[in-house]
């Protein structure tokens, strides 16, 4: 409104520069009108106070010579003015009223305003309106025109025109807005995952030094006893060489797990296929675990598969090491006694794999978090089990590769089961 405010008032005396035929120039401040006009062209006599006053006066000398404002030239020049200034034209009606009218509307914009405060117009006098100023009132501009008119401006709705106007404007600003949210959720995101691989790697650090230096230390030791000329028991000797395996498969579980880690930080893993016949595959991973004392637990593996036809295409080193985690993932989340059982079957061009046990089982606040990397569950599962939380996430990349997908059922309590379905396709 302000900025109409300005736009229509160089309008007004824009158009009487037009309508006279005199130039900016010409209206010198401090100038005297009779060194502006010949005397025999005077019709008239204006108290001048202020430039407001002289152009009133000016509009006033035109009224007595017949020669009126154009309503029609102001409101080109105001609408030209105003797209110049905010780059759109609003909406608008403009006309020219007496200044009793002007009271009567400024009365009852006032009363639908309902404001408190009564304006100055209504002090001055009806018979006197020669110092009736601008105001704004709304949407509705009055501009003092002559000594007894003002001119009525009307902005229909400017706030609405401006936003449709400005739509592009405000989408692209709220796409933006947007856009910069998201990236400082993504870079919250990060900064919570450094932080924390951060705690990870020092939680790593602590474990694999113990992992690696307790081993050691055991067969270190199992071994010096042996090799000593004082030692004859040879039920202790055979003792002995078996803790010495044990711990020995203790430091390759290890070393599995970092380089499980190592694996995981590629960003896509390199699948080669091949014919495998699943029988025999999955019969050879299995029997390293039967029959042997796996982590101080007694093992009870059990395969079955439900059709005759068990050849499918897979990378038999991603499949083996997949198959490996979640063999002994099932034996480290179990009782002493673990019983485990594999079927496998190949219906429709898809391998589907099963891995049942009957261990600890997953809490329904830890499912949601197991196929994640550094995933391990509870803090008190972490005291209790060794790991690293990566052997899950692995074998869910591994399936991935081989354009397949894993899940799993599973309660607390009641052991787990995992689904493996793999299209068998070369």
């Amino acid at each position: 409104m302000e900025k109409s405010k300005e736009c229509l008032r160089e309008a007004i005396d824009e158009e009487i520069i037009l309508r006279t035929g005199t130039k900016k120039t010409d209206i010198i401040d401090g100038a005297k009108i009779e060194e502006l006009y010949p005397k025999k062209r005077i019709i008239a006599r204006i108290e001048v106070e202020s430039p407001n006053d002289f152009k009133i006066g000016c509009q006033d000398i035109c009224e007595m010579t017949g020669d009126t404002c154009s309503i029609m030239r102001v409101d080109s020049i105001f609408k030209k003015m105003v797209f110049n200034r905010i780059g759109y034209m609003p909406n608008h009606t403009i006309r020219i009223i007496n200044d009793t009218i002007r009271h009567k509307l400024i009365k009852q914009l006032q009363s639908a305003e309902n404001e408190q405060k009564w304006l100055f117009e209504i002090f001055v006098n009806k018979n006197d309106t020669f110092n009736l100023k601008d105001i704004i009132i709304g949407n509705t501009l009055f501009l003092k025109l002559t000594s007894k008119k003002s001119i009525q401006l009307d902005l229909t709705s400017p706030i609405i025109f401006v936003i449709t106007k400005a739509r592009y404007i405000f989408i692209v600003s709220i796409l933006l807005v947007l856009l910069l949210g998201i990236i400082l959720i993504f870079q919250y995101k990060s900064m919570l995952k450094d932080k924390e691989f951060g705690l990870f790697l020092k939680d790593f650090s602590r474990v694999l030094a113990h992992e690696l230096r307790t081993p050691i230390n055991d067969i270190y030791l199992l071994i010096s006893t042996v090799l000593s000329k004082d030692f004859t028991d040879i039920s202790k000797i055979e003792k002995y060489h078996k803790e010495s395996l044990n711990q020995c498969s203790k430091m390759l579980v290890t070393i599995d797990n970092i380089l499980l880690i190592a694996k995981s930080e590629i960003s896509k893993i390199r699948v080669l296929k091949s014919q495998i016949d699943m029988h025999p595959f999955i019969e050879g991973i299995v029997d390293k675990y039967r029959d042997h004392f796996f982590m101080g637990k007694t093992l009870n593996i059990e395969t079955e598969f439900l059709t005759e036809y068990s050849k499918a295409f897979i990378d038999p080193e991603l499949m083996e090491n997949a198959m490996i985690n979640l063999i002994e993932n099932a034996i480290k989340y179990s009782y002493e006694k673990v019983n485990i059982c594999i079927t496998c079957s190949v219906e429709n061009n898809h391998l589907l794999l099963r891995v049942k046990d009957d261990g600890f089982g997953i809490s329904k606040t830890n499912m949601k978090n197991i196929f994640k990397i550094f995933g391990r569950g509870s803090k008190m599962d972490y005291r209790q089990i060794k790991g690293f939380g990566i052997g899950l996430f692995y074998v869910q990349k591994v399936i991935l590769a081989h354009k397949g997908k894993i899940e799993v059922i599973s309660e607390e309590g009641s052991g787990s089961e995992f689904f493996m379905d793999i299209p068998s396709r070369f």
